[in-house]
């Protein structure tokens, strides 16, 4: 019996990961259209003594366009290989990135919902 219980719970956390690469591909490929951005800072530092202001990505449901610099919107095809990007296990190297402000973000429409990663790419050195 004290066997069972771990093996339980290897299967269990196994089972939950791939629900969860599953709903993201899901989220991705079944979406009604996905862009990705380039945006300003969201936090602006206030000046001495005064409170820092934050921009929001999303206003009143929708992008917040005035703080976009860059925009694609993907094709299927991109969407796909973006869905394959985010999912896959990895047998590299971690690289660690000290990315503390995102400057990107994946937004995703569905249903006149909008859902959004808010993340940061990087190229390698």
């Amino acid at each position: 019996m004290k066997f069972l219980l771990p093996l339980f719970a290897f299967f269990s956390l196994s089972s939950f990961a791939q629900d969860s690469v599953s709903n993201v591909r899901a989220i991705l490929t079944e979406a009604d259209s996905v862009i990705i951005v380039r945006h300003e800072t969201l936090l602006v530092p206030g000046k001495p003594g005064r409170a820092s202001t934050k921009k929001e990505i999303i206003i009143d449901g929708k992008p917040n366009y005035a703080i976009i610099l860059e925009l694609h919107k993907l094709d299927h095809k991109s969407i796909d290989s973006l869905a394959f990007i985010l999912t896959k296990e990895s047998n590299d190297d971690i690289t660690i990135m000290n990315c503390f402000v995102p400057h990107h973000t994946i937004y995703i429409f569905k249903n006149e919902t909008l859902s959004y990663f808010d993340l940061c790419f990087g190229g390698s050195s």
